[in-house]
Order: structure tokens, then sequence, then C-alpha cells
């Protein structure tokens, strides 16, 4: 057993416009919002919820959830390492993220099924995903919604070959040469440079793919003339596709590499 790993307590799911009494778990729990809106009240603190959201209930908290409309949730009981997982009581808006729904399901199956080492494998998948989102929500708060707009769309687009900054200043609602010294002042690098840095990263996770032709990768990250992302990807790595995929693939290491 590996003792890295939270220690899985049980899962399930809710369904109903009655209120849950006061109740407590020695372990943290954490409540997502799949349907409606409710309260959780914690001794003295109340935490609202809508869809979406995702509740997390300290250990030991003697806790209640009063639903103001009819409630459907998915939750988990389990303890973790704090250096881990905050288990500090608190809502996250994890933007209805559609992994963290389908793990949080099966991570019921799995519960149901009383495979509850494979459950305590995926209960670190959630909540390490939870902590990224967590993480990235907090980063944000500090930065332009301008920009944000703009690097959602990037992240949403790069594949696409005619993915232009204007096109990307027009998503985001200002101009091509604000968008400029947004991307400058926060990632010290320009619009077009932030979307090839977009493409690289994918195209080194597609080359561990043996299956996929370099030719399709190209076409995926966004260069479907295959001489033309040869080219680039040379440029940024110092080394061409096909010897960045023997590198990590038979060599059985990762490299380190620049920067676009």
């Amino acid at each position: 057993m590996n003792d890295d790993l939270p220690v899985f307590w049980h899962a399930g799911r809710y369904r109903s416009d009655h209120n849950v009494q006061y109740h407590q778990h020695a372990g943290t729990e954490i409540i997502y919002m799949n349907r409606g809106f409710c309260t959780s009240e914690l001794n003295e603190l109340n935490l609202d919820s809508r869809q979406g959201e995702l509740v997390v209930v300290a250990p030991g908290t003697v806790h209640s959830q009063k639903n103001h409309e009819y409630t459907e949730t998915l939750f988990a009981v389990f303890s973790a390492n704090e250096l881990f997982f905050d288990c500090s009581s608190r809502v996250i808006n994890i933007n209805a993220d559609a992994i963290i729904v389908t793990w949080l399901n099966q991570l019921i199956e799995l519960n149901n099924a009383m495979l509850l080492e494979q459950c305590r494998g995926l209960m670190f998948s959630v909540l390490s995903r939870i902590s990224m989102l967590e993480n990235r929500l907090n980063s944000e708060s500090a930065i332009m919604p301008q920009l944000i707009r703009a690097v959602r769309y990037i992240e949403d687009n790069y594949a696409r070959p005619d993915l232009s900054q204007e096109e990307i200043a027009k998503k985001a609602g200002v101009s091509v040469s604000y968008l400029k010294k947004l991307f400058h002042r926060q990632f010290a690098t320009s619009p077009m440079k932030y979307v090839q840095k977009e493409r690289m990263l994918m195209a080194r996770q597609l080359l561990r793919n043996q299956y996929l032709f370099i030719n399709e990768i190209g076409e995926k990250c966004g260069y479907p003339d295959p001489n033309y992302f040869s080219r680039i990807f040379r440029k940024v790595h110092r080394m061409t596709p096909g010897e960045f995929r023997h590198s990590v693939n038979e060599d059985h290491h990762d490299i380190n590499w620049n920067e676009p």
C-alpha cells in the first residue's frame, strides 16, 4: 500500500430537496454541487454553493446542508496530508470541471464495487486536479481579465493554423497593441510566441506516442506543413522532432530543452 496516497473512506450521491442533518466525519469531505443551491452550515461558518462549485469540509467539523431547492451532490470522504491537499473548509469554483465530475462518478462506482485500493489512487487524482484548478484561480485573481480571456482562448484554439493575434485581441476585447503590452508585462513574450509555446508543449507530449506520425503531430499542433513544423521544433529544442522522440522513448529518460 502506498502511504503517499490519501486514505479513502467512502463516496456517494445525494439527491433531494430535504435538508441534511448535522453530522461529522473524522476525515475531510468534498461535496460537488451537480445541481441546485444549498448552504453548508459549519459551526459559525455558512458556505453557500451552487452548481459547478465544490465545498470542502475540514476533518471533524460538525456540519449540515440546508437545501434551498432540489439538490444533487457527489461527495467523498478521505484523509490526506495537509501538505498535499488543503483540508480547510471553503468553497472552490471548479467551473463544473468535466474531468473532476467524471472522476467523482467513477469513484462512487468503485466504492460501490468495494474496490477500495483503486479508490485511493483515483482519490489522489481528484485532489491533485482540485488543487491545480484552485491554484490557477488564485493566480488568475491578480491578472487582468482581458489577459485571462486571451490565454484561455489560446489554450482552446492553438491547434488552428490560422489563429492570429488580431483574433485573440478581438476575443479578449482589447486592441492588438494593448494585447502585446499585456503579454509582455505578464509573460515577457508576445502573444504569438505564447501560442508557439503552447504548440510546442503539446508537440513534446504527442511525440512520446510512437503510433503517431510526425506530420500528424504537426497538424495537431497547428503546423500543417511538416517541414515548417520540424524547422520550428528544431529552433526551439535544438533537435528535430525525430531526435526528441528517440531521446524520450528509446533512452527512457526526459531531456532539457529551451523554452520558446
